[in-house]
C-alpha cells in the first residue's frame, strides 16, 4: 500500500516520497492502536535501540552522587531521602520539605544519650543508628475531613496503628544510598 502510494504521489504530483520516513497513518491502520517498536535515540522502527549508532558513548545507569551540594551523605530510608538540614543547629526551614525528617541520634547535639547501649524507650543507640518520629496527625485529619467513627476505623486499620506513637518510633541502620535530588 505504501509502495502504492508513493507511485501515485510521482505520477500525478511530482512529489518524491522518501521511504525511510514512513506513513504513520498506514502504520496505525495495519497495527490497529499497538504500539510500535522505535528506537529511543532517534525514533526509528528499524532498529531497536541496542543497534543504534546514536546510542554509543551513552550510559543507561546514570552516575548518582553519594553527597549533596554540601558534602555531607545522602542517606534513604524507605525510599525517602532524609533532610540533611533537619539535624543541623537551625533545623529546616523550609516551609514543605520535600524530604523525610529524622533524628540522627549520633549526631544531633539536642538528643541526651547515656553510656549504656539503649535509651529509655529502650531503643538501641549504640552504632550509627536512627531513630525516626511520626506525628500522630490523623486526629487533625479526620477532624478537618468530617469523617464518621466508622470511616476513622477503616482508614486507621487500613494504616495501620499509627496512634501508637511508640510503636512507630523505629531505628533502622544508616544507609548511604545515592538519591535522585540533591537538597
Amino acid at each position: 500500500m505504501f509502495s502504492a502510494k508513493c507511485s501515485i504521489m510521482l505520477q500525478e504530483h511530482n512529489i518524491k516520497i522518501d521511504w525511510s520516513r514512513g506513513d504513520l497513518e498506514l502504520r496505525q491502520m495495519v497495527c490497529a492502536g499497538s504500539t510500535v517498536n522505535m528506537c529511543n535515540f532517534c525514533s526509528s522502527t528499524l532498529h531497536k535501540s541496542s543497534m543504534c549508532g546514536k546510542s554509543r558513548g551513552y550510559q543507561n545507569s546514570k552516575i548518582q552522587p553519594t553527597q549533596d551540594k554540601y558534602g555531607r551523605d545522602i542517606v534513604v530510608h524507605d525510599g525517602m531521602q532524609i533532610c540533611n538540614n533537619f539535624n543541623q543547629p537551625k533545623g529546616c526551614v523550609k516551609p514543605y520539605c520535600r524530604y523525610a525528617h529524622v533524628i540522627n541520634i549520633m549526631d544531633s547535639d539536642n538528643i541526651k544519650t547515656d553510656d549504656h547501649e539503649h535509651d529509655e524507650n529502650g531503643l538501641n543507640t549504640s552504632g550509627s543508628e536512627l531513630v525516626q518520629y511520626k506525628p500522630d496527625v490523623l486526629p487533625d485529619l479526620f477532624d478537618l475531613a468530617s469523617l464518621t467513627k466508622d470511616d476513622e476505623d477503616v482508614i486507621s486499620n487500613s494504616l495501620g496503628d499509627v496512634g501508637d506513637i511508640p510503636q512507630m518510633q523505629k531505628t533502622f541502620t544508616q544507609q548511604h544510598v545515592p538519591a535522585d535530588d540533591l537538597d
